[in-house]
C-alpha cells in the first residue's frame, strides 16, 4: 500500500486519507489502482493541474471501477474455457464441458 500512497504523492501530490486507500484496496487490485492514480495524473496535467483533490479522487474511483468491472466482464465472457460442471445426481453428467453454459440450460 506503502508503494500506492507514494506514487499518488509523486503524481498528484497531497494524497487522499489512509482509510480512502483502505476502501480502494478492499474493492481493487493493486494494478488497478496504479493505472487509475497514473490515468489521473495525465488527466490532471492536461487541465494544467487545475484539479481539486475532490475532483482527483472523484476521477481515480471512477477510473478504478471502469478498469474492475472491464477485468470481471473479460474474465466472464463467452469463450474464455469456462467448465460447466454437473454435480452427481442431477441426471447430468459431470464429464460434459461447454464454452457456453447458457446452452445447457433445458
Amino acid at each position: 500500500m506503502n508503494d500506492i500512497v507514494e506514487l499518488w504523492k509523486r503524481t498528484l501530490g497531497v494524497p487522499p486519507t489512509d482509510a480512502q486507500f483502505a476502501i480502494w484496496e478492499g474493492l481493487h487490485t493493486p494494478e488497478v489502482m496504479k493505472r487509475a492514480i497514473l490515468k489521473t495524473a495525465v488527466k490532471n496535467q492536461q487541465l494544467n493541474s487545475t484539479m481539486s483533490l475532490d475532483h482527483r479522487l472523484r476521477f481515480a474511483s471512477k477510473v478504478m471501477l471502469a478498469l474492475t468491472s472491464q477485468a470481471a466482464e473479460r474474465a466472464h465472457s463467452p469463450g474464455c474455457g469456462l467448465v460447466t460442471w454437473f454435480p452427481r445426481g442431477t441426471g447430468r453428467s459431470s464429464s460434459r464441458i461447454s464454452r457456453h453454459a447458457s446452452s445447457r440450460i433445458d
